[in-house]
């Protein structure tokens, strides 16, 4: 079969991401494969991608659209392979992750190309995905495509809500996890007095510094760097002495390196969703944060007794994710790949 696999997320410095793509490219391993990149998402525009976002922003957002318009043509440049690589494919695989919410940019062009697909006859499978607060048109395009596995169980509530069919998946960042993480990277030092700290997309200032002024001086704080998002704390954490560790760095050049640098640590506190998934994974007690979709919260009621009673994540404390839990999200991150 081959597949054209659209990845709006392989080529960014964030490793959750490049997790995420690792684990579908294990999966993919037995498929003729071809890419689009984030480069290439981000750069596409011809005549046919140009019409559908044209076309979805004239009909439903009228004040958008020119600025949206504007955009494209600023800052987007002409992709003729678009066309031919769908043409030449059998199935035409998009990995959703955290891109599909509130009818951004990137969301939209992720499903003009979908529905350019299904113009074209296509099969089209949108996978590992969190969807969330999308206008009726761009949902319309989910409704119409031949299959969509969701990360967690209150995307899949939301797409049922909206009478799309879905099937519950878990984060292909599991896949990587069961196949590369070696026995002495999982050992745990659990006497440790050590906390691992890291923010998340929504840039909360003073939620990280009422973090560091409740655990500082009790534990030992480190703050784990993911992206340029991070460089908003970075005054605040140099004003508490608090060290900041790249994690980019030392996962591309070790990944076990990196995930026995997490076992060192009591808790981590944390709202990235893919530093909460390696943490349940390895049994690392975690405070998870909010984040702007449904991913955290969501894979927490997914696979957590505890975390299905919840009401939102500022009731939480410290959550474990059991070990049979583990093995079932593991399971659910394979149906992204029942082509």
């Amino acid at each position: 079969m081959k597949i054209l696999f659209v990845n709006n997320t392989e080529n960014l410095d964030n490793i959750g991401c490049k997790s995420t793509s690792y684990g579908i490219k294990i999966l993919l391993s037995n498929h003729e494969v071809k890419n689009i990149y984030a480069e290439q998402i981000f750069q596409l525009n011809n005549k046919f991608l140009n019409h559908y976002i044209s076309k979805l922003y004239y009909k439903y957002i009228n004040l958008l659209s020119y600025r949206i318009n504007k955009y494209i043509k600023i800052r987007l440049i002409k992709n003729k392979n678009i066309i031919k690589l769908i043409e030449e494919s059998d199935l035409i695989l998009i990995n959703g992750e955290g891109s599909i919410h509130d009818n951004r940019i990137t969301s939209i062009t992720l499903l003009c190309i979908a529905q350019i697909a299904k113009n074209l006859d296509k099969k089209v499978h949108l996978i590992n995905c969190t969807i969330k607060n999308m206008n009726d048109c761009y949902l319309n395009i989910i409704r119409n495509l031949d299959k969509v596995v969701v990360r967690e169980s209150l995307t899949k509530k939301y797409l049922e809500k909206n009478n799309i069919n879905c099937i519950l998946g878990a984060d292909a960042a599991w896949v990587l996890l069961k196949d590369s993480i070696s026995k002495s990277a999982r050992k745990r030092n659990i006497k440790s007095n050590r906390i691992l700290l890291t923010g998340g997309v929504i840039n909360n200032i003073n939620q990280i510094k009422d973090i560091i002024l409740k655990f500082q001086g009790r534990y030992n704080i480190h703050y784990l760097y993911i992206d340029k998002v991070d460089n908003l704390f970075i005054d605040l954490l140099a004003s508490h002495n608090i060290k900041s560790i790249n994690a980019k760095d030392i996962f591309l050049k070790n990944k076990n390196s990196f995930f026995k640098l997490l076992c060192n640590y009591s808790f981590i506190i944390s709202g990235r969703h893919h530093i909460n998934i390696f943490a349940y994974y390895l049994g690392i007690p975690i405070i998870p944060l909010k984040s702007n979709t449904y991913k955290i919260e969501g894979t927490i009621k997914t696979l957590s007794q505890e975390g299905k009673g919840i009401k939102n994540l500022d009731d939480l404390h410290k959550i474990i994710i059991e070990r049979n839990a583990v093995k079932k999200a593991i399971n659910l991150s394979r149906r992204n790949f029942i082509v």
